[in-house]
This record gives C-alpha cells, structure tokens and sequence, in this order.
C-alpha cells in the first residue's frame, strides 16, 4: 500500500471518528407523563431525558457540575429551579409548584429519570390546565421534541401530546 493510501485512509477514518464522537445521538427528544390520582390528591410528573443533553443544558445553570449518579441536596434544589424554568404546570393560571421525588440513571441507554410530586391539588370540571415544555428547545431549536402524555382521571383519561419551539404549550379545559 502506497504512503497516499495510508494518508487518505487514516484522513478517513479520524473523519469518521470525529463525526461519530461529535454526535452522540442524532435524536433530540424528552419523554414525559403527568398523572393524578384523584385519591390522595396527587400530582406526578416523570420525564425521561438523555443524560448527555440534560448535563449539557443543566450544567450551563448551575454554579457547579451535577453527578446524577449521586445527587446531593443542592443538585435536587437546583433540579427544581430547572425544571420550574423550563417545565410548568399551571391550573386556571397559578403554577404548580413540583417538587424532586426520586431519579434513576440508565447509564446503557444514556438515560435519566426524574420524577417530580405535588400534594393536595383539587381538580374540578370546568379548570384549566396548562402544561408548558421548553426543555432543550433554546440549546437544539426545532431538532428538540418533547413528547408528554397526561393522565388526569376522570376528565383526561390519557392523552399524548408534542411540544416542540414553535408549539411548546397544551391546554386543556378539565
């Protein structure tokens, strides 16, 4: 094999590394669900990010980088902060404050989940419910979709929905 070969294949293969390790996953999207159990009059919110993104975005916000491996009792304030920042639950206006719950890495899938609780909230017929969902639109603009299914019994039984940076609230009348 000539020198001009060596050169071409290694100028190739560093391309190909560079352009492999400079997008990790070409997917940019967030999971989430909103769920009430009319019961104990319970609020959850669970979502599901790529833990990459998420570190990538959080980090620029907080005074210090996060391990969600091991979250002290700062990085779950700063969670909150965050997330009230970038994801608000309104009903007939007011937010609903939401509160860390619990997360779990899936390091195998570049995955972190949060899970988020507010207690003694009151539907009623006729409410409005406002769920608004920015999380990563400013750092990915139209690539990032975020993707949110609400469960609030009995006026919303399950319900999926998008968000995305042109379309970033849903409304319901309850």
């Amino acid at each position: 094999m000539s020198m001009k070969h060596k050169f071409v294949g290694a100028f190739l293969l560093l391309g190909v590394l560079f352009i492999s390790t400079s997008f990790r996953h070409p997917l940019k999207l967030t999971t989430s669900m909103v769920t009430y159990d009319p019961g104990s009059k319970t609020l959850k919110m669970e979502c599901r990010v790529f833990i990459d993104d998420f570190e990538n975005s959080i980090n620029r916000t907080l005074s210090k980088d996060i391990n969600v491996s091991n979250l002290t009792k700062a990085d779950k304030a700063g969670l909150e902060r965050y997330f009230a920042e970038r994801y608000a639950i309104r009903l007939n206006g007011k937010i609903i404050p939401l509160k860390y719950l619990s997360s779990k890495v899936l390091r195998a899938e570049n995955v972190f989940s949060i899970k988020f609780t507010k207690g003694n909230v009151k539907f009623k017929k006729g409410d409005k419910l406002t769920i608004k969902n920015v999380l990563f639109c400013k750092e990915f603009g139209m690539n990032q979709t975020n993707r949110i299914t609400v469960q609030i019994p009995p006026y919303i039984p399950k319900e999926s929905n998008i968000c995305n940076e042109r379309h970033t609230t849903l409304k319901f009348q309850l």
